[in-house]
């Protein structure tokens, strides 16, 4: 017997049982189903019985029930074994049943991307950030020293271009957001650094959360970490709209975000006075 095993619920397969003529006394055969691919009780119910033929009768149906779903898989079997005949003798002991698999899988999704272009005799930045007290865990209102660390690991020096530092961003943020574009804390707080110095090839600079190093316009730091914070982000050259990578052409574009994950900022915020989020435009003078 061959047919689909259906979707879900219970499905019968039938089977006939038979003798090649008619007997003038009662037959009776036990029958019994057995493991091939398919496996019971996942695939199928098991059962096992005796058939009794009257005389005159010469065949009998028997049924296996088959339990459907949605799983894409392999065409699988099992079988129907007779045994222990009385008044008859048997000829074929087995009989076999496929299950179709009559699933088919999901569409597949291709992703498409625009290819990156490795350029020769480009600069390449990659940033670094940690914390001071060197910890995940933190209670709203205790000094935090952010300290990052940008590199040119290219082969050609830099133009000037600007690092975000966010705290809780709305996701993970790409080229051309700022850190208050995409802010969701309340305070609303970030960094942001104008490297107005060229970085030679191997060479780096390090940039604080102190003042004096930050760029007061673009920036709201208070000291420490706002409550509820879970997520820091360091993105460099993070701002040129002008170009959809950022200002610096680049070996790699896709390795200037550094994530630090999993913080616990517990307590209550200070009390401070609200500060709009920065509205001055970006420039970079060399």
């Amino acid at each position: 017997v061959t047919q689909a095993e259906g979707n879900a619920g219970p499905t019968p397969f039938g089977f006939v049982v038979t003798l090649d003529q008619a007997a003038p006394t009662t037959v009776t055969v036990s029958y019994a189903t057995t493991d091939g691919t398919a496996t019971a009780p996942s695939d199928y119910a098991s059962a096992s019985g005796t058939l009794t033929f009257a005389p005159g009768q010469t065949s009998q149906p028997l049924a296996v029930t088959v339990s459907g779903d949605t799983l894409v898989e392999p065409n699988e079997t099992f079988s129907v074994m007779l045994s222990s005949p009385a008044n008859a003798a048997i000829t074929d002991a087995q009989g076999m049943g496929t299950i179709t698999n009559d699933d088919t899988p999901p569409p597949t999704t291709y992703r498409i991307y625009l290819p990156m272009l490795a350029r020769s005799g480009s600069a390449d930045l990659i940033g670094s950030f940690s914390l001071t007290p060197s910890t995940t865990t933190f209670a709203a209102g205790e000094a935090v020293t952010i300290t990052a660390v940008i590199t040119n690991a290219g082969t050609a020096p830099t133009v000037p271009f600007w690092v975000d530092f966010y705290i809780n961003p709305a996701h993970e943020p790409v080229a051309n957001q700022r850190w208050y574009d995409v802010c969701s804390m309340d305070p609303c707080m970030g960094l942001a650094w104008a490297i107005t110095r060229t970085l030679q090839p191997g060479a780096s600079i390090t940039v604080t959360s102190t003042l004096g190093s930050y760029s007061p316009g673009h920036t709201i730091w208070s000291g420490w970490l706002p409550a509820g914070t879970t997520d820091l982000y360091l993105l460099v050259d993070s701002w040129d709209p002008s170009h959809p990578y950022a200002a610096v052409p680049e070996l790699h574009e896709d390795n200037n975000l550094s994530a630090l994950h999993g913080l616990q900022v517990s307590g209550s915020n200070p009390l401070r006075m609200p500060r709009p989020l920065p509205t001055q435009a970006r420039q970079i003078k060399p």
